[in-house]
């Protein structure tokens, strides 16, 4: 046991000197995954002393140990010394993983490359392990030695397709001769859907499509009845239009404009708007949120924003009672917002009674809401009583009980959301809208920490301390302008009541 532990301990942290005194005198049974100490199982996964140098990339520990062991042996996971090699060696030194790879490749047959190891978690061979880490040139090498390229995951997902959703061009080059370019995963997309839908792909990505689109036309649709029009980002599409048709409509009745814009890529906005049917564009919905494109967008991009404006009544409202203006405002979008509150009705009520502005500083949108508040009226909202059972999953509003109250209500108004906002530790919108604040909540505030109020928002607090000066002196200053008109003794007095003297 002892001198099995020195074993694997040589291997596993790569010591080439001392493993090779200790395999001169070891047992070569030792080697075989069967003939391991049951102790010793366990604590290292069932893996032969192979598989332990492996995983660290000592490149002359598995040159020694590849002779001596079984290089189709498995672990507790059905792992190889191929597949730990291909999945654990992600940053380690590129020579000593190429050199432990063809080591092991001298004593493996195409069987063992092609071994899939199949755990409760996921199931992989070599090649897909190396495809995932990034590894263009173990990769090749598996190839080379008989990797199937036809193998597929789980998932139905083929090592082309891994290859390019990865960026992986080198590797989408080597792959294309062995593969079907036109194959779907369990979910229906082709290598090219998944090298397209990046959102901000890079010259890798490209590159991909590019060698993806030379292979030839992309055939079918997608989950949904989506096109490729659909799903890629608008760098691609330029190079989509000549095989797809921007006029095509999904499952769900929706165009690409319609789904450029939901994701709020401004270039794809852009380059389908002049080729789409902009007419139907206004009467196409979301099928969850049953919002319109311009609602979508005004959720993630202004720029597009800009761009659809033209197509849309920018006051029309989704079910929920909310423009592109409250959308825009609730999540944050202060360009969309500046371009929506110029052409919308500030303060409209959703359903719930939140204007734009409330919905900007019920969410801490601080840009958004100064956008809006010198536009919008502070006091606009409701109070409105609540059913827990029946509000919505979804609720903007503050929950506040009142007196002599069964029910819960909510006030909706700008300032109230403020003041809540602030007693959850954010200051910003009270300072911002502290004007509009009632007086008398403000020294009901400050009865629960003057303190506090002062030093977190000090304009907030000068108010309150002005009115309360000015409701405390009163007499005084009538006091002080009677005794300025008396003329006489213990004062100047007004001039204009003064005797003139007589002239001598």
């Amino acid at each position: 046991m002892a001198f099995y532990d020195a074993l694997t301990d040589a291997a596993f942290d790569g010591k080439p000197a001392r493993l090779k005194k200790l395999i001169a005198q070891a047992d070569p049974a030792l080697f075989k995954k069967a003939t391991q100490p049951e102790s010793v199982k366990a604590l290292y996964r069932r893996r032969t002393p192979l598989m332990l140098a492996t995983m660290g990339a000592h490149a002359a520990c598995v040159k020694q140990l590849a002779p001596l062991s079984n290089a189709s042996d498995r672990d507790c996971d059905g792992e190889t010394a191929l597949t730990l090699l291909a999945e654990y060696q992600s940053g380690n030194n590129e020579k000593a993983v190429i050199e432990s790879l063809r080591a092991l490749l001298e004593h493996s047959s195409v069987a063992d490359v092609n071994a899939v190891a199949k755990s409760a978690a996921r199931e992989s061979t070599a090649l897909s392990n190396a495809i995932a880490r990034g590894r263009v040139s173990v990769a090749g090498l598996l190839l080379a030695a008989g990797a199937d390229a036809t193998l597929r995951k789980a998932s139905g997902e083929t090592p082309l397709m891994q290859a390019a959703s990865r960026g992986l061009p080198r590797l989408v080059k080597m792959l294309l001769p062995l593969s079907d370019p036109q194959a779907k995963d369990h979910e229906g997309d082709t290598a090219l859907s998944m090298a397209i839908r990046s959102h901000r792909p890079e010259a890798r990505e490209k590159a991909c499509v590019k060698l993806l689109l030379e292979k030839g036309r992309p055939e079918g649709r997608l989950p949904g009845g989506k096109t490729l029009l659909m799903v890629c980002s608008g760098e691609f599409i330029a190079s989509l239009l000549p095989f797809e048709d921007p006029f095509v409509i999904d499952d769900n009745g929706l165009s690409a404009l319609f789904h450029a814009a939901a994701r709020g890529d401004a270039m794809a906005v852009a380059a389908l708007a002049p080729r789409s049917d902009t007419a139907a564009l206004a009467s196409m919905r979301d099928p969850q949120a049953k919002k319109n494109a311009l609602s979508m967008a005004a959720q993630v991009n202004g720029e597009c924003v800009r761009l659809l404006l033209p197509f849309f009544d920018p006051n029309e409202a989704n079910p929920q009672g909310r423009t592109a203006l409250m959308e825009a405002a609730r999540k944050g979008n202060w360009t969309g917002t500046r371009l929506l509150a110029k052409v919308s009705d500030v303060n409209r009520l959703d359903a719930q009674g939140y204007s734009a502005l409330a919905l900007a500083v019920n969410g801490g949108k601080w840009e958004t809401a100064r956008e809006l508040t010198p536009l919008s009226d502070p006091q606009t909202g409701r109070t409105r009583a609540l059913d827990p059972k029946g509000e919505p999953s979804i609720n903007f509003g503050l929950w506040v009980e009142k007196k002599g109250q069964a029910a819960m209500t909510v006030n909706t108004r700008p300032w109230a959301l403020a003041m809540e906002q602030a007693r959850r530790g954010d200051w910003a919108g009270v300072e911002m809208l502290a004007d509009a604040i009632p007086l008398q909540e403000i020294e009901e505030w400050a009865k629960e920490g003057a303190r506090e109020l002062q030093e977190k928002a000090p304009k907030l607090f000068a108010r309150m301390e002005a009115e309360q000066l000015r409701r405390a002196t009163p007499s005084a200053i009538r006091l002080a302008a009677e005794k300025d008109r008396e003329p006489g003794v213990g004062g100047v007095g007004d001039a204009r009541q003064k005797r003139r003297p007589r002239s001598l």
